[in-house]
């Protein structure tokens, strides 16, 4: 069973498990208290093979209305089997680095040298074609490394991460048939 793991027990030695968690689906990230809200959102719930799909990451601020975001560095993993990574777009920032050399991770700095936006702020749209079999899944997974605000404030603290998951969907739905007088007749089924 690949969800159980063998630890075994030694008195008074010291030893380490690591793990990874994977928690499916939309929420999720922690820090419940944390008043920004780190959000990842795929463009479609649902897509087939071959679509491509868009990625938008947000930084909501919103809770103090004084706050701003001067820039933002963070790792975000995804399911190389079942996404391959096409482009990115830079959000209100403005300025955007990416790293996307290692399928399933990209590594990226936004940064800005005008007036630091403040409410809910676009930092970066990532573009991706769905590769994946029907079924199966690609869930974000965020590691933020520093987000700026002013002053130089550092945000990390009062962030919480809110992860999305796309599923791969089947062929397009049934389109109704098209028709001509006369024909010819076509339709999808």
């Amino acid at each position: 069973d690949d969800l159980a793991r063998q630890a075994p027990i030694a008195a008074l030695v010291d030893d380490t498990v690591s793990f990874s968690v994977d928690c499916p689906g939309n929420g999720g990230g922690g820090g419940e208290g944390r008043p920004y809200v780190w959000r990842n959102l795929w463009s479609a719930s649902s897509a087939p093979a071959g679509t491509r799909v868009t990625l938008e990451l947000t930084l909501d601020v919103s809770a103090d209305t004084a706050e701003r975001v001067a820039g933002a560095q963070a790792e975000l993993r995804y399911n190389a089997t079942t996404l391959s990574y096409d482009s990115v777009s830079a959000g209100a920032l403005g300025q955007l680095t990416v790293n996307a050399q290692t399928a399933g991770t990209i590594f990226w700095l936004a940064t800005t040298f005008s007036t630091p936006p403040g409410g809910i702020v676009q930092l970066a749209r990532f573009h991706f074609t769905v590769t994946g079999s029907p079924g199966s899944t690609a869930a974000t997974r965020t590691t933020l490394s520093e987000v700026q605000g002013l002053d130089p404030a550092l945000l990390d603290t009062l962030i919480r991460v809110v992860e999305d998951t796309l599923t791969v969907g089947g062929p397009g739905a049934n389109q109704p048939p098209q028709g001509e007088a006369n024909g010819p007749y076509s339709g999808a089924a």
